[in-house]
């Protein structure tokens, strides 16, 4: 009792600290006061933790989601990196550029130049003007886009909900601020020529469901803009399917053109209707459905408590439930990792949550665990899903086949044995919607252009021990149960 009662008042002070969502939204870049690179936690997501190498042509389905705002700023001969702002087209732009400062007032003697302006977010010396207005007197005084930077270490930018008028970006570290100084200190004449660029960070998981459409969380596609809870545009998204190498593959990224979301959070709970719909501008070059489980199936799976696979990109450490989510791991793997957990039934699942919390209900908090989730977890190994993993697949083996089972949605720490079980979006309580959203009804193994596959994806034997590529190793921490809030865009 002493032990639940402890962990109720730690939770109940610390939730938006404790339970994450396992989306790695494109980083929230400050800088620290010694100029090194530091990563927002209001930005962390979830990744898998304690898994293995996988061989990629056993999962021709996993999909990376990759954010589509990060941008390459040439700086006349010196590459910086820089990211487009939230809700505007990541379009190329180039000119002379012209400094404006804190532009204040419309730059003058910018036309047609690229405005570099300066956000200072010392206590002493805060711009007088959102980011959105230094933006449009840029375009006042005839600038073609515009070069954000901070006066000093930390800040972040964020343009209020308004749209922006011009292309801009913001320079995303210390040392791409000091290459653009350093330039403007050399020269008058600097030029600059920005244009988008495919990351090698991951933001989520995904799974290619055949023809042009990927699966996914959609709490990796919704964000905070201006105050409200948006979907994002297409635009900020790229998708690289039967992804391996995220750093070696990026000739296979894609643009989204649309995004479908279903009710998604109207009601206020965490964990509802979380899943949404990738429409890529065309076919993939490369990729192969997976088929989906039935509900009679993932409940008779569940109450055995039957072996099943998460996948995933996302970070690589066991983290505490109780450890605040500030000093979360933000190592990632390149490549992507697997694991093996058992399934809960959605009651057990529940029950160890309420244990956790102290409580009787989940409502209280918040969060909801209904027939509309999965739940899975392998606390002897210390393997779960983390930051980044937030919309990969949970395959379960039927049928002789590897089958979609359910999609990484939230939890408690990542890998912890003082944890409980993690929460996935069942796929068969959405499968209608899929149906009905894209037309497609996968039930079997296809490729790219619909032609089934009668020897893909042959489900390996999944077991918790002995050798193989389930055995427990300490190659990588691969899937951590997913910290609660999404990264944000920014």
């Amino acid at each position: 009792m002493s032990v639940f009662f402890s962990n109720h008042i730690i939770a109940m002070c610390c939730l938006f600290f404790l339970v994450t969502y396992r989306a790695y939204a494109a980083p929230a870049l400050e800088n620290n006061a010694s100029g090194s690179e530091i990563v927002s936690e209001q930005t962390r997501e979830i990744r898998v933790t304690n898994g293995e190498m996988i061989n990629p042509q056993q999962y021709p389905f996993l999909t990376a989601v990759l954010s589509g705002r990060k941008a390459l700023v040439q700086i006349d001969s010196v590459d910086a990196n820089g990211v487009f702002f939230a809700g505007a087209e990541p379009l190329p732009f180039s000119g002379q550029i012209s400094e404006c400062g804190l532009a204040l007032e419309p730059c003058v003697g910018t036309t047609s130049m690229v405005c570099s302006i300066v956000v200072d977010f010392s206590p002493a010396n805060m711009p007088t003007i959102s980011p959105a207005q230094q933006l449009e007197n840029c375009r006042l005084g005839g600038g073609v886009g515009a070069i954000f930077r901070t006066g000093t270490a930390g800040g972040s930018f964020d343009l209020q909900g308004i749209r922006p008028s011009i292309p801009a970006v913001y320079l995303s570290d210390f040392e791409s601020t000091q290459k653009l100084l350093n330039a403007l200190m050399q020269s008058l004449d600097v030029n600059v020529n920005i244009t988008p660029s495919v990351p090698d960070v991951i933001l989520c998981g995904g799974t290619y469901l055949g023809g042009q459409w990927v699966l996914t969380a959609a709490h990796c596609v919704t964000d905070d803009f201006g105050g409200s809870l948006r979907t994002i545009e297409p635009s900020e998204l790229l998708v690289n399917v039967a992804a391996h190498s995220l750093a070696g593959e990026k000739e296979f990224a894609q643009r989204v053109v649309e995004i479908v979301t279903n009710n998604y959070h109207t009601n206020g709970a965490w964990g509802v209707n979380d899943y949404a719909l990738l429409r890529l501008a065309e076919l993939p070059q490369r990729g192969e459905s997976v088929p989906l489980i039935s509900s009679d199936e993932l409940t008779s799976l569940a109450a055995a408590a039957a072996p099943a696979l998460v996948l995933g990109w996302g970070s690589t450490e066991v983290r505490d439930p109780l450890e605040p989510i500030g000093f979360a791991s933000t190592r990632v793997s390149n490549f992507p990792l697997i694991a093996t957990l058992a399934l809960h039934t959605v009651e057990s699942c529940r029950t160890l949550w309420h244990e956790f919390f102290g409580l009787n209900s989940l409502d209280a908090i918040g969060l909801s665990i209904n027939q509309s989730h999965v739940c899975a977890s392998n606390v002897e190994f210390q393997r779960d899903t983390c930051q980044g993993d937030s919309g990969g697949p949970l395959l379960v083996s039927s049928e002789g086949k590897l089958k979609l089972a359910g999609i990484t949605n939230f939890g408690l720490g990542c890998g912890s044995t003082n944890s409980v079980p993690g929460v996935y979006a069942s796929v068969p309580s959405f499968s209608q919607w899929i149906e009905n959203v894209t037309g497609l009804t996968p039930t079997d193994n296809r490729d790219r252009l619909g032609t089934p596959v009668s020897t893909a994806n042959q489900a390996p034997t999944i077991q918790f021990g002995g050798s193989g590529m389930f055995q427990p190793s300490a190659v990588a921490t691969i899937f951590a149960l997913a910290v609660f809030r999404r990264r944000r865009r920014r």
